[in-house]
């Protein structure tokens, strides 16, 4: 019987509870967050243009003062002596110059590459990077045209060496009188360190500077504000100077992030009125909500503690419904479910008795029809040649009761482990030759030619770490459904080996029949999935548990022209 539909009240008492408990708090909190986000809006854009304007300014004024800078050393004396040496034969006689010009011009960067003579193209002198000199200038300093170059990431000496952001500027220095281009030099101020270091706390923010898939640089203590404000710097990036006007993806950046003084008086003011409003709000939801609670807290832990009972196993458990709302629904439905759990584990008890029994039989009866067809074979062999009176009768009668024997033994073991344990035996694992294995299939089968085996080069392969009688079972139940894929054909079953590695062997079992389709490979290990009309479809689903069981591996392989079943099996 299907429980009535409810009526939806509790549903709309909940929306109405929440809505009127959450409704001050939502419009107080609303007009503080406006009142907070304007005032705190207000002060970052002032400070951030005041911020931007500063750092530009003194940008700007380090830009001048670097081009001046070098248009003093051009006319350095220094300069000029290291153009007689040019001829040097070694770069000995330039050691100190780059040095020395850096340090009475205050600049962190400057190197010197000759433009003329055998060390054209090539630094000759180095203050920031003695390790340079004798490599070939930077692509800008043999091409820029002179004056500001823009920002660089220069290597500079350290422990360890470390890349910096640059500021750098490019001068000629010519020879007298001719006034040929007779060396090229650079130098500038780095842009880490103490000098932004400084302008950030001079503008009281946090500066970012990022290069183009370069590490970046921060300076000053870090604000959550938003990032206010950007000065773009023509950049130097693979040997070239940017554009006159940079993009973002050829400019270096300088982020300026401001916090406000302001923010904390507006923080100040939202915090002395926030406590009075988030009481009140409170109050009201609390009151509304213990006035709505009262009426459905009590089925609810009625309902919890029936479904309690239930999860220990208790089914008869019941409840009395309560009203005709959600909840009064719910218990309904929740008596309704436990009969029909109570109903459904008595028959899925009988259910789970006659299909453990049902497959237990299926098993055994299958197991034991394996061993019958070499037995019936053995009668039958023993049968003809008797009757034929064959002159080897008394060797055939040895192996015909022979495989008999070994064949009831096993099946005497087989029923033995079924009855108590009702699944397979454990494997008794021993060492077994693959010779042994091939050599009683071919006993078997082999007397007619359709199943062969070269046995004389498998000899010297090592013994497998298996149970023989389980691995003959695998073995047989191949073959044997590899002889019924061919009845029609009379074509051979081969059977053969070959190392893997130095633990396991690959055995193969292959016939010349038609093959199988995509979809029945992909079934043929389920248990219960067969092709034949007689079959239990077990089979090769105990194949597959006592090669697993052994540690090892079965695949299949099939074709048009046959089918070869793949065995990998680990070696003592």
């Amino acid at each position: 019987m299907t429980p009535p539909r409810p009526r939806h009240r509790l549903r709309t008492r909940m929306a109405l509870m929440f809505i009127l408990a959450a409704a001050p708090a939502w419009l107080a909190t609303g007009a503080a967050v406006v009142a907070l986000d304007r005032l705190i809006s207000q002060e970052i854009d002032a400070r951030g243009r005041a911020a931007r304007a500063a750092l530009a300014r003194h940008l700007t004024a380090e830009q001048a003062r670097l081009q001046q800078t070098l248009d003093r050393l051009v006319d350095d004396p220094a300069l000029t002596r290291l153009i007689g040496r040019l001829n040097a034969p070694d770069f000995t006689a330039f050691e100190g110059v780059a040095a020395q010009l850096a340090a009475s011009a205050g600049l962190d960067i400057l190197a010197i590459a000759a433009d003329r003579g055998p060390w054209r193209g090539l630094l000759i002198s180095s203050a920031h990077l003695s390790a340079a000199v004798e490599d070939p200038a930077p692509a800008f300093v043999r091409t820029a045209p002179e004056g500001p170059v823009g920002v660089v990431y220069e290597t500079v000496d350290g422990n360890p060496i470390q890349q910096v952001p640059a500021l750098v500027a490019l001068r000629l220095v010519r020879e007298r009188p001719t006034g040929h281009p007779a060396l090229r030099i650079y130098g500038g101020i780095r842009l880490d360190g103490a000098r932004l270091e400084g302008l950030a706390e001079m503008s009281e923010a946090h500066l970012v500077l990022r290069a183009p898939g370069l590490r970046e640089f921060q300076f000053g203590a870090l604000t959550r504000s938003r990032m206010q404000s950007t000065i773009r710097l023509p950049f130097v990036k693979d040997g070239a100077a940017s554009a006159p006007q940079p993009t973002d993806a050829t400019a270096i950046r300088l982020e300026i992030r401001v916090d406000s003084p302001r923010l904390v008086r507006a923080r100040q003011q939202v915090l002395r009125w926030a406590p009075a409003i988030v009481a009140g709000s409170l109050l009201l939801a609390v009151a509304l909500s213990w006035m709505l609670s009262r009426r459905i807290t009590h089925p609810i832990r009625t309902l919890s503690t029936a479904a309690q009972s239930v999860a220990a196993g208790d089914l008869s458990v019941r409840v009395d419904a309560v009203g005709r709302d959600e909840v009064g629904h719910l218990m309904t439905v929740f008596n309704h479910m436990t009969h029909e759990l109570e109903d459904s584990r008595d028959k899925l008890r009988r259910a789970e008795r006659a299909a453990a029994w049902q497959q237990i039989a299926r098993r055994v009866a299958h197991e034991i029809k394996n061993p019958l067809f070499p037995i019936q074979m053995s009668i039958e062999t023993l049968q003809k040649s008797f009757d034929k009176q064959h002159p080897k009768l008394p060797e055939i009668v040895r192996e015909s009761t022979k495989t008999v024997l070994e064949e009831v033994q096993a099946l005497n073991r087989l029923v033995t482990e079924f009855s108590k344990f009702a699944r397979l035996p454990p494997p008794d694992k021993q060492p077994v030759p693959v010779t042994k294995l091939f050599g009683h299939l071919l006993e078997l089968y082999g007397a007619d030619g359709r199943v062969v085996a070269d046995l004389e080069p498998l000899a010297a392969l090592p013994p497998l770490n298996v149970d023989r009688e389980q691995m003959n079972r695998v073995l047989i139940n191949l073959v044997k459904n590899a002889l019924e894929a061919m009845e029609n054909d009379g074509g051979r079953v081969r059977l053969d080996a070959r190392p893997i590695d130095d633990h396991r062997l690959e055995l193969s079992v292959s016939d010349s029949g038609p093959g199988m389709t995509a979809s029945i490979q992909d079934e043929m290990f389920t248990p219960y999935f067969t092709t034949k009309p007689e079959g239990t479809g077990l089979g090769l689903a105990i194949v597959d548990r006592i090669v697993a069981e052994h540690g090892g591996q079965i695949t299949v392989r099939s074709t048009g022209d046959g089918t070869t079943f793949y065995l990998q099996l680990p070696t003592v």
